[in-house]
C-alpha cells in the first residue's frame, strides 16, 4: 500500500517536471491529484485540534482507525501517541496515523519509533509546501492562455474556498513555527551551556584530586616499609575502584526516564529546528505567490500588514512579507478582480489607516 509521503514525492516530482506539465493530458492528471488531496494541502495550516473524548478513548479502549481499518495499540504506542500529539501539537488521532507509519519505517532507516515519526512528519509537510510552492511558481511563469496554468489556478481557489480563512492561516503558522523555532533553539543552547559547565566542573574537580594526591605524596615520611605499606594497599585498590563502578552505575539507571516520562534527544531537537525553518522559508514564499496572483480581500492584506508590523529586521520572514504586501498593493491585472481594492474607497482608506496610524517595530517599512 502506498503511503501519504510516497505519494507526496511522487506528485512533486510530477509538479516539478516543467516540460512535461506541458501536455494536457499530463496537467490533467496533475491537477486532479492535486484537487483530490486538497485537505492534505490545507493541513499545514489548519491542523485538526486536540479531541479529549479520543484521547480518552484511546486510553480506555487502546484501539484507532486508519484509512477505515481498526487497530489495536498497546500502552506504549498510547503513551508515545499522546506524546507526539502534545509536541507537535496534532490531534491524537494524526499521532496515531503518523505513529503507525513511524513504527513501520523506523527499522529501514535504523532510527526508534519516535525519531522515524517525527522524520515522517516532517517529510509530509515539507513535500506537502514544496508542491504548493512549485505549483505557485509555475503559475507565474506559464502564459495568462495556458491550459496547464488556468488548470492549476482553478485548484488553488478551491483551496482558497474550501478554507476562507486561507491567508490567515498561513500567517497564524508562520508565527506559531516562528515562535517553536525560538523555543527548541533557545533549549538547545541551555542545554550545551549545562553540559559545557559540567564538563568544565568535572575537569577542575578532577585538577583538584590530582593536586591533593600530589601534596600528599609528598608529605608522606620516608620509612623502610613505606613500599610494602604502598603494594599492600594497591592490592586493595581494584577491588575499591569495582565498587566505585558499581556506585556510578546505579544513578544512570536511576535516571532513565520511565515511558511516561518520554523526549526528544538532542540530535531530534536539532533536526526539527533545521525542518521548521525550511516549512516557515515555503510559507512565506506560498503567500507572496498567492499575493502576486490574487486579490486579497480587505480583511486577508489588513492581516498581512498588521503581520508584518509586528517583525524586526533580524526576522528571516521580514523581506519575503514585505515584497508580499507589495504584491497585495500592486496595480497589476490579478486573479478575482471582484477583490480588486483600488475600486472600493473604504478600504483604501482602511488599508491607509492601518500603514500610517499603525505602530511598525521596523518604522523604515512603512516608507516602502
Amino acid at each position: 500500500m502506498t503511503t501519504l509521503r510516497e505519494e507526496l514525492c511522487t506528485l512533486l516530482g510530477r509538479v516539478c517536471n516543467r516540460p512535461k506539465l506541458s501536455s494536457q493530458a499530463s496537467a490533467t492528471l496533475a491537477k486532479e491529484t492535486l484537487s483530490s488531496m486538497k485537505e492534505v494541502f490545507i493541513k499545514p495550516f489548519n491542523e485538526s485540534p486536540k479531541d479529549s473524548k479520543f484521547r480518552t478513548s484511546l486510553q480506555s479502549d487502546k484501539t484507532f482507525t486508519i484509512d477505515n481499518k481498526e487497530f489495536r495499540a498497546n500502552d506504549d504506542f498510547v503513551k508515545h501517541a499522546i506524546f507526539l500529539s502534545d509536541q507537535l501539537d496534532i490531534s491524537e488521532k494524526e499521532a496515531c496515523r503518523l505513529l503507525h507509519g513511524g513504527n513501520s519505517i523506523a527499522a529501514l532507516i535504523n532510527s526508534t519509533s519516535l525519531n522515524a515519526t517525527v522524520s515522517l512528519y516532517h517529510d509530509e509537510r515539507g513535500y506537502t509546501l514544496a508542491i504548493l510552492n512549485n505549483v505557485l511558481q509555475y503559475v507565474k511563469e506559464q502564459p495568462s492562455n495556458s491550459f496547464s496554468r488556468l488548470l492549476f489556478i482553478q485548484f488553488i481557489k478551491e483551496l482558497m474556498t474550501t478554507d476562507q480563512s486561507f491567508i490567515k492561516n498561513i500567517l497564524t503558522s508562520e508565527k506559531k513555527i516562528a515562535k517553536l523555532i525560538s523555543t527548541l533553539t533557545n533549549e538547545k543552547d541551555s542545554a550545551s551551556t549545562s553540559n559545557t559547565m559540567t564538563a568544565t566542573a568535572n575537569n577542575s574537580q578532577a585538577q583538584q584530586q590530582q593536586q591533593q594526591q600530589q601534596q600528599q605524596q609528598q608529605q608522606q615520611p620516608s620509612s623502610l616499609f613505606q613500599p610494602q605499606q604502598q603494594q599492600q594497599s594497591s592490592l586493595f585498590q581494584p577491588q575499591q575502584q569495582q565498587s566505585s563502578l558499581f556506585q556510578s552505575q546505579q544513578p544512570q539507571q536511576l535516571q532513565q526516564p520511565p515511558v511516561d516520562g518520554l523526549k526528544f534527544d538532542k540530535e531530534t531537537n536539532t533536526f526539527r529546528i533545521e525542518r521548521l525553518v525550511e516549512e516557515r522559508a515555503y510559507m512565506v514564499q506560498i503567500l507572496y505567490h498567492l499575493a502576486s496572483l490574487f486579490w486579497l480581500s480587505e480583511a486577508d492584506l489588513l492581516t498581512v500588514l498588521e503581520h508584518v508590523q509586528t517583525k524586526n529586521l533580524s526576522d528571516a520572514s521580514h523581506p519575503y512579507l514585505m515584497v508580499a504586501v507589495l504584491a497585495a498593493l500592486s496595480s497589476r491585472n490579478k486573479e478575482n478582480p471582484e477583490n480588486q481594492i483600488s475600486n472600493n474607497d473604504a478600504s483604501i482608506k482602511k488599508i491607509h489607516e492601518q500603514i500610517t496610524s499603525k505602530q511598525w517595530k521596523i518604522s523604515t517599512s512603512k516608507a516602502l
